[in-house]
């Protein structure tokens, strides 16, 4: 009965519904948005690194921060191939460059640098025209996505001005189509050393010998690195998972910032609830003047703050679903390869949100029960 009492009081005025449950719906859709954007991250991104990394071990910077990490100098990843055990070791240098396209055109955009002759056993990056192995020292790869918005072609010559002011022509090799593993343009680190005034890596990728003790291999490294208090080598689980962590921290932040507008909409569910009782005032005494007690009267109220907080979840969620959806289809080609929805995470969600409906109401709740029978009926 107080159930039912709850359903047709919210049904009673549906624009007052709907408007209290829309603010809940909004910051319910930021969050679901969130949830399934970051789980179909990290199933990308373990998607990406099991098909592009083909070695067992990674060399990089300690910590979570988020952006571009600082380099590191580039002769670490020759000091990681020295070390018995290792069969090859390919470092990634990254920076920003200015570009001249045959057009005329020119734009700014990051610069990856790699070694090509060690690239074969660690790395494997899609290609859509020629091999990374042809890269030499006077060419450069480019993104197809680069190279469709220049009208580039294999051939086809590209000033680089590098960050220390020096000017480079080099000729498209190849042309890829891995932005997370190649970035943008790629060029040898023989060309990025030369041309740039700090050359440096952000990143080193291995493989150990077949047969070789990955344990006592990654002691090895480790010792070459302590030099570099902010490096740590990593198994190829530790590289992924810290991948996985900084989305995580990401997240969170994000979860900070929009818990604020589910609080307000917390707010707003009660304020509606306190103004639905005061214009309700005499019907709730006849409730109780036929034999509603003060429980049953505090449930009803309760049940209908309930309706309202699973009405803008539910519709906020849905919401959220085709947002993120839509989003990891437009991303496909950065590497966003996975829709992945978290069931699990998506039914807390909801269970949140009907507990904090029962938070919400209360204090509404109390008022309805203390009001005096008599009274209540003579207000009307």
């Amino acid at each position: 009965v107080t159930g039912r009492l709850a359903t047709e009081n919210a049904a009673r005025s549906p624009k007052r519904t709907s408007a209290t449950a829309s603010a809940l719906l909004i910051g319910v859709a930021l969050v679901g948005f969130i949830t399934v954007f970051a789980a179909s991250a990290k199933e990308s991104v373990s998607a990406e690194v099991a098909r592009g990394f083909k070695g067992n071990f990674a060399v990089q910077a300690s910590g979570g921060s988020f952006g571009p990490p600082s380099p590191f100098p580039g002769r670490i990843a020759d000091e990681v191939n020295e070390v018995p055990g290792v069969a090859s070791a390919v470092g990634l240098g990254f920076a920003r460059a200015q570009f001249t396209f045959p057009d005329g055109s020119e734009g700014g955009q990051f610069l990856s640098a790699i070694d090509p002759s060690r690239l074969e056993r660690v790395l494997e990056p899609r290609m859509v025209e020629g091999l990374i192995t042809d890269l030499t020292d006077t060419g450069i790869v480019v993104d197809i996505g680069e190279a469709e918005d220049h009208d580039l072609a294999i051939g086809d010559r590209i000033t680089v001005l590098f960050s220390g002011g020096e000017t480079r022509d080099l000729v498209i090799q190849a042309i890829s189509d891995d932005e997370n593993l190649l970035g943008y343009y790629t060029v040898t680190r023989a060309t990025f050393t030369e041309a740039s005034p700090q050359p440096g890596d952000f990143m080193v990728f291995g493989a150990t010998d077949p047969g070789a003790d990955l344990d006592e291999v990654l002691a090895r490294v480790d010792e070459v690195i302590e030099e570099v208090p902010t490096l740590e080598v990593v198994d190829r689980d530790g590289f992924v998972g810290s991948l996985a962590d900084q989305i995580t921290q990401f997240v969170t932040i994000i979860y900070v910032l929009l818990a604020l507008s589910v609080i307000i909409a917390l707010i707003g569910i009660g304020n509606t609830l306190s103004l639905s009782i005061h214009e309700r005032t005499r019907e709730l005494g006849l409730l109780r003047a036929v034999g509603m007690n003060r429980r049953q009267l505090r449930a009803s109220i309760r049940w209908e703050a309930v309706l309202i907080s699973v009405l803008g979840t539910v519709v906020g969620l849905a919401l959220s679903l085709v947002l993120s959806r839509s989003l990891i289809q437009a991303l496909n080609s950065s590497g966003l390869t996975t829709f992945v929805v978290p069931v699990g995470s998506l039914v807390v969600i909801t269970v949140l949100a009907a507990l904090l409906g029962v938070l919400a109401s209360v204090r509404p709740s109390r008022r309805a029960s203390r009001l005096a029978i008599l009274d209540a009926i003579a207000k009307g």
